[in-house]
């Protein structure tokens, strides 16, 4: 809890870095899902600051991924005219049975 809560200080503050920064205590070996809302506070906050490859790595580490995380990258890929990016998101989405919101 205490690294959820720096990174949502640092995600308020703008501070990607600060946020990236905190997934250094996260085990390297397979990290569990008790690890996944850190995951998704620091890509929340890659993709807001439009941190496109931060949020690409964060997404290669994330130890599970729901609509949720898709929809943050898409949504980011949008923003960042990165069409193809998001159409592969989309595609992989659907492979997965995952629905797009928003």
């Amino acid at each position: 809890k205490p690294l959820l809560s720096e990174v949502k200080a640092a995600a308020r503050a703008r501070d990607w870095r600060g946020a990236l920064a905190t997934l250094r205590e996260v085990p390297t070996k397979h990290p569990g899902p008790e690890w996944a809302p850190l995951f998704y506070a620091v890509l929340a906050c890659c993709c807001k600051e439009g941190r496109y490859y931060e949020a690409f790595s964060v997404w290669d580490e994330m130890p599970e991924r729901d609509e949720r995380a898709y929809n943050m990258m898409i949504n980011m890929c949008g923003r960042m005219r990165r069409m193809d990016d998001a159409q592969a998101l989309l595609a992989e989405m659907a492979g997965r049975q995952l629905e797009p919101s928003g």
